[in-house]
């Protein structure tokens, strides 16, 4: 999210409010040497314009004209791209960006009140529930696991592959020799 520099702390502490933070984490980047490089920049290729405009008008021959204007072009292609770039920073500095990730909590719904047989009952099938719910998640934690280490599991094959072909010609050669 875009929110203005000013507003930041307050959404913030809305967003917080709004579940259980996991990670929480505040970057700024100081971009003051920057703008103020840029501005310096800016200045010198405005000065140099005015004075590559000044040489034009005085410009003789038609060669000194087009190498003037190509000099011109250049500048004002700077100027273009530093105000380009002026723009950018002052976003920067007016907005920050929030980055939000959500995770929903997952939990057996199943409520325990009754008492006496009754009661176990019910307390069996929230057990149920339970080990239903935990095994799900134990079998999705699995799969997640395998994919994990997938590519390691095929480069071992792959290795152990190779060591078998050579154990294996290294042996037939023996075997031919003795």
């Amino acid at each position: 999210m875009r929110i203005p520099a000013d507003q930041l702390f307050a959404v913030l502490e809305e967003l917080r409010s709004l579940g259980n933070v996991k990670r929480d984490t505040l970057d700024s980047d100081d971009v003051t040497m920057r703008y103020i490089d840029l501005e310096a920049r800016n200045r010198n290729l405005q000065r140099q314009e005015e004075r590559l405009l000044d040489v034009l008008d005085r410009a003789e021959t038609i060669e000194d004209v087009l190498q003037v204007e190509k000099e011109l072009a250049r500048v004002r292609g700077d100027v273009e791209a530093y105000t380009a770039e002026f723009r950018y920073l002052r976003d920067r500095i007016d907005y920050a960006s929030v980055s939000v990730s959500l995770e929903e909590t997952y939990t057996a719904s199943t409520m325990v009140k009754a008492t006496g047989l009754k009661g176990v009952w019910r307390r069996g099938i929230n057990g149920l529930v339970s080990s239903v719910n935990a095994l799900l998640t134990g079998l999705g934690d699995f799969i997640v696991f395998v994919f994990k280490v997938l590519p390691f599991l095929l480069l071992l094959l792959v290795i152990a592959a190779v060591a078998y072909l050579i154990f294996r010609k290294r042996k037939s050669s023996r075997d031919v020799e003795g």
